[in-house]
Formats: C-alpha cells, structure tokens, sequence
C-alpha cells in the first residue's frame, strides 16, 4: 500500500509540474496519495479477500488502464500534445 501511495504521489506531482506552480503542484499531489488510500481500502483489499492474487492483478492492469486513459484525456484537454500549459 505504501508502493501504492507513493506512485499516486510521485505521477500526481509529475502530471502537475506544469503548472508552474510549487504550492498547486502538491497539492494536486497529495490528492493523487489519497486517492490511491481510497482506492487500497475500498477496492483492493475486499478484491484480494475473494479473488486472491489473480484479482489483484487483473485489479491493477484496470487502474493502469484507467489512469492512461485518463492521462491521455487530461493531456487532450489543454489542447497541446505535449502537455505543457505554457
């Protein structure tokens, strides 16, 4: 779960560099960590109870899945392939 926050943390801070700013940067940053709690507590742990093992990984090719969708869907919204704001 540790992994899982500091990934959340870590890709949060990266996808907000951008901005320019340090302050909205961690925050958004922060969310991203306490997404990845949130999704540890109500998702993964009841998966492994039913699924075991197997259920946790096809559990973590979904979030992956999901969270390139939605990086590619952020980066498509500022209108510049890059994804730069400036």
């Amino acid at each position: 779960m540790l992994a899982g926050v500091a990934l959340g943390a870590l890709f949060g801070w990266r996808r907000s560099i951008a901005l320019g700013n340090v302050w909205q940067s961690g925050v958004i940053a922060v969310l991203a960590a306490v997404g990845a709690l949130l999704i540890a507590f109500l998702f993964a742990k009841p998966v492994e109870i039913f699924f075991g093992f197997a259920g946790l990984a096809i559990l973590g090719l979904a979030a992956a899945a999901f969270g390139i969708a939605g990086s590619r869907w952020a980066v498509k919204g500022t209108g510049d392939s890059t994804g730069r704001t400036e």
